[in-house]
């Protein structure tokens, strides 16, 4: 025992000197030039978490740097980041997480605690602050956010396909909120796509399942900022599949005008449920397609069968 508790001290007499010797080259690095920020989902719920969280652990102080320091792949990227303030939360939240996954609402088998009430306390600070940063985009159209690039091909356990029957359900709701048309947002020059071909089968056939349902799509491609300012902005917004790129749109939105496939994770006994009691804005309860079920995303003709069973 004393063995084992000397060997800890000793780690963490090694740690803690390491840790601040890596801040401090990170925060000294020259013109940002070998530290780059996430994409632009992935940096929001990154900085809302070190904003919001009052759970800051030992990995945040390079999170912040990585954040504030980081160099943005673009200028209006770079420019919106610059804009930002770091203190916006008196009052935080008891929610833990990593920074990079905070918006996932399950941990493998189970439901992250305190998921709902963070992403609330979150919400009228997003809106404010997207109010006073974004580019004002006039919309009067739903905007459907498909995500097709690294995913579904990794096969990662948060980013599946959604399932035909989901999408006759997400048609209805936009019907219901009296809307006949929408853009559909699924742009390669933003995300890194590593089967194009495959991603425009993907949308194509989900396109024509809005089609048949009675709402008409159309399609548009701005920059990464001018697509998510085009989903905070729209009056209805539709995450087709998960990713934190809209998710961080829909957050800021009124709940009423945000609905969402089922955001929960793939597991070797099958499918953590994303459940009613973490979200208020209108989620759908059904299971995606499952990469256990597909041999290659790549074969679209395969996994479009899988789709509409």
């Amino acid at each position: 025992m004393l063995e084992l508790r000397s060997l800890k001290n000793r780690f963490i007499f090694l740690y803690i000197p390491v840790l601040v010797a890596c801040s401090i080259l990170l925060f000294f690095l020259p013109d940002k030039a070998e530290l780059f920020t996430p994409p632009l989902g992935n940096f929001l719920q990154g900085y809302f978490y070190y904003c919001a969280s009052n759970n800051v652990t030992a990995q945040d102080p390079y999170v912040y740097l990585r954040l504030m320091r980081g160099k943005a792949k673009n200028s209006e990227l770079d420019n919106l980041y610059k804009k930002l303030p770091w203190r916006v939360a008196p009052t935080k939240i008891n929610f833990t997480s990593r920074w990079d996954t905070a918006w996932q609402p399950t941990d493998g088998h189970k439901p992250v605690a305190n998921y709902l009430q963070f992403w609330q306390k979150v919400r009228p600070i997003a809106r404010q602050i997207y109010d006073s940063t974004l580019p004002f985009v006039n919309i009067d159209k739903p905007v459907i956010h498909f995500r097709c690039s690294d995913i579904p091909f990794i096969k990662h356990a948060m980013y599946h396909l959604t399932k035909r029957e989901t999408v006759r359900w997400m048609a209805q709701q936009i019907k219901l909120q009296g809307y006949t048309h929408a853009v559909l947002l699924n742009c390669a020059k933003n995300h890194y796509a590593r089967d194009q071909d495959s991603c425009n089968q993907y949308a194509k056939y989900y396109a024509a399942i809005f089609a048949a349902e009675g709402v008409q799509i159309s399609q548009q491609c701005l920059s990464e900022l001018g697509d998510f300012s085009t989903m905070y902005h729209s009056p209805l917004l539709v995450s087709l599949n998960p990713s934190s790129f809209s998710f961080m749109a829909g957050i800021a939105k009124d709940p009423t005008t945000y609905i969402s496939c089922n955001m929960g994770q793939e597991t070797p006994s099958g499918y953590t449920i994303m459940t009613d009691n973490q979200a208020d804005w209108l989620i759908s309860t059904d299971a995606p397609l499952l990469h256990k079920e597909v041999e290659s995303y790549s074969n679209p003709i395969a996994v479009i069968q899988h789709l509409a069973s």
